[in-house]
């Protein structure tokens, strides 16, 4: 059930921000203005910190916050750099063109690396699991 959640969240997710994104573009049309893709990750970004930190609350916190050594601080704060690279350039994919092919063809890429990287680390590959995640990713394809 968790997964259909996520799944159904992720689906509607390209869809509103592309509302948004469309809401905050109107004057700019006929203006010919910059876009609003920072600051819509920026205004999207601080929503998901604020409900974040909502929710993270009744854990407390600062037990796990404080037990992250130096190198996992690294490793935040390059995952973060990343995350806010990736989520500028996504909703500017989100912006120019159809979020359901954008995020089909994004996804399909996505699941063919992500299966790699975690049968490398985790795991093993088997022709059997690369066979699936390569027709996922020809699905992407053939939509085109």
């Amino acid at each position: 059930m968790s997964m259909l959640c996520v799944i159904a969240a992720w689906a509607i997710t390209p869809i509103l921000k592309r509302a948004v994104l469309d809401y905050m573009s109107l004057a700019d049309v006929a203006l010919d203005k910059a876009s609003p893709v920072r600051t819509f990750v920026a205004l999207n970004s601080l929503g998901c910190t604020i409900a974040a930190f909502a929710l993270a609350y009744s854990t407390g916190p600062m037990q796990y916050v404080q037990r992250i050594p130096s190198e996992g601080w690294a490793t935040l704060l390059a995952g973060v750099l990343i995350g806010t690279v990736c989520s500028i350039v996504l909703v500017g994919l989100l912006a120019s063109g159809n979020p359901g092919e954008t995020m089909v063809y994004l996804n399909a890429g996505t699941n063919v690396l992500t299966y790699v990287f975690g049968a490398l680390l985790y795991g093993e590959l088997s022709w059997t699991s690369t066979a699936g995640v390569l027709l996922i990713a020809a699905g992407g394809t053939l939509m085109s």
